[in-house]
């Protein structure tokens, strides 16, 4: 079992961390209001081994005309709630620009998304300045293991790294045959959403070994693309080894008609805390 108390030492999540506990960071995709955002750090604060509230700010998306997130005003809702609670945040970042802002709000972890996992002044930019503040990296949605190792190498090793795998991209072909040979590289539900890639997580812990700051992690939600299968994809990452897990989560089911960004992906906070409860036992028996 890695020796979070060392790792998470010069973090904030050592506030939050218990020794021996799966870490979870939980929260909605996107920060929706300042109301909601405060009350999912409370209830996220009442639950065993979630160590960080994520919440986006900032959303990269494919179309120019979708929600791109609150930007600054965002961040001073995380920031709120943290005063609020003592939950520390996540949040993602996606312009080098942005570095001083987030300086500014103290943001406790930092995000580079999957689709900006190789942007390289973004990473450099970052690495030059977070000095220890951790950093969550996102894997590419089709990047190789030596993709995701160059992109740990620009942010450098002055702070915890915690690499997060969040599924292959799917390609579709034309040719339903092909689609089918592509998709049984992974074990997976034809109907997730990307490629299933948990069977990536300990080949990727072996390629890291001797970078003792980086930790490999997993995001059920993103992989699954619906609610439903949001606790077999945890169970499978935990069973795979995962450090740590990243899940999307509603306060409840009355929600998920009017969140603006992946409403169907997420958990709501009461079944959080059932399948935390799951997932726990799984950790503690694999780590012995």
């Amino acid at each position: 079992m890695r020796d979070y108390v060392s790792l998470f030492r010069d973090t904030p999540l050592k506030k939050r961390y218990n020794n021996g506990d799966l870490p979870i960071i939980a929260g909605y995709c996107a920060v929706p209001d300042i109301e909601r955002t405060i009350e999912m750090s409370r209830s996220l604060s009442k639950l065993p081994n979630v160590v960080c509230v994520r919440g986006g700010a900032y959303k990269p998306r494919t179309k120019p005309d979708s929600f791109q997130g609150l930007g600054e005003e965002g961040l001073k809702y995380l920031v709120e709630a943290r005063e609020l609670t003592g939950l520390p945040i996540v949040t993602e970042i996606i312009d080098p620009g942005d570095v001083d802002l987030f300086g500014k709000y103290g943001v406790d972890v930092w995000q580079i998304g999957s689709r900006n996992m190789q942007n390289f002044p973004l990473l450099r930019k970052v690495g030059e300045n977070r000095g220890k503040t951790p950093v969550l990296l996102k894997r590419g949605m089709s990047s190789k293991p030596e993709e995701v190792l160059g992109s740990i190498d620009y942010l450098g090793d002055t702070g915890l790294i915690l690499l997060c795998l969040r599924g292959l991209q799917k390609m579709d072909y034309g040719n339903p045959e092909i689609a089918r040979l592509r998709e049984g590289m992974y074990h997976q539900n034809p109907e997730y959403r990307f490629h299933c890639d948990v069977d990536d997580i300990e080949p990727l812990k072996e390629l890291l070994k001797d970078r003792n700051h980086v930790i490999v992690g997993f995001d059920p939600s993103h992989v699954s693309g619906s609610h439903v299968y949001v606790p077999k994809v945890s169970r499978e990452a935990v069973e795979h080894s995962a450090d740590f897990l990243l899940i999307e989560t509603m306060l409840d089911n009355d929600e998920r008609h009017g969140l603006k960004c992946d409403a169907n992906q997420a958990i709501t906070t009461s079944e959080l805390e059932q399948l935390i409860s799951e997932l726990q036992k799984i950790y503690s028996s694999i780590s012995r």
